[in-house]
């Protein structure tokens, strides 16, 4: 909600960044997936991302993305828990 007012052209370019940098976390098999929200109960949560790595590196790099440095999008971490062999991620 408190987000700075950023103009056309910047937050296209930081759109471009965000995406870059995420696509790099992802070729070094950190970000294991992610991706926007839809149809949620919940706005200001924007998307979802799964890394293979433990909570205080992962929010270390999610705070390294250039959206979150500009203050367009905030972090919120926790670590994840299920049940061995429910989900599989393919990495790489």
């Amino acid at each position: 909600p408190d987000a700075p007012q950023i103009g056309e052209e910047e937050l296209d370019r930081l759109q471009i960044e965000h995406l870059t940098y995420l696509r790099g976390l992802k070729r070094r098999s950190i970000l294991i997936a992610n991706g926007p929200l839809d149809d949620q109960t919940d706005v200001r949560f924007r998307g979802i991302s799964v890394y293979g790595v433990p909570l205080a590196e992962a929010l270390v790099l999610a705070k390294a993305d250039p959206m979150v440095r500009a203050g367009r999008l905030a972090i919120e971490g926790a670590r994840w828990l299920t049940a061995e062999d429910d989900v599989q991620f393919r990495r790489g």
